[in-house]
């Protein structure tokens, strides 16, 4: 069964990056945090930099063995941050965060070989 990044820790994401809804980021699968933890700093960097404000995640979630995203606002620098975090994700196991290597074909999940072997029959 997959775990998604819990409440507390999607609480204090959202905080620190207000441009980011805690109950969006409890929908990314833990396997992913560093990617989305990665992703959430690179934009609040450009957002600052480039003077952006009300900026905000509409929607954040694994969609198709990947990060799928929209947002109130975007431009070339958002698509490219938001466009290479669901890039990483397709190829970061959605368990562990170790690399992917094998993908399940009814939910289409990325898994490493371990996480893979563990997963429900019913899931491949």
């Amino acid at each position: 069964m997959i775990e998604y990044i819990s409440a507390e820790i999607a609480g204090e994401l959202s905080k620190k990056y207000p441009f980011a809804p805690d109950y969006y980021l409890a929908e990314i699968p833990q396997g992913w945090l560093i990617s989305t933890i990665t992703m959430l700093r690179r934009l609040d960097n450009h957002l600052k930099e480039s003077e952006i404000d009300g900026f905000k995640l509409t929607n954040l979630k694994e969609k198709f063995g990947h990060g799928a995203f929209s947002a109130s606002f975007l431009d070339d620098t958002i698509i490219k941050i938001m466009d290479e975090w669901a890039e990483d994700t397709y190829k970061t196991c959605c368990m562990c965060g170790k690399t992917a290597t094998k993908y399940t074909q009814a939910w289409i999940r990325p898994y490493c070989s371990s996480c893979y072997e563990n997963t429900e029959k019913f899931e491949r």
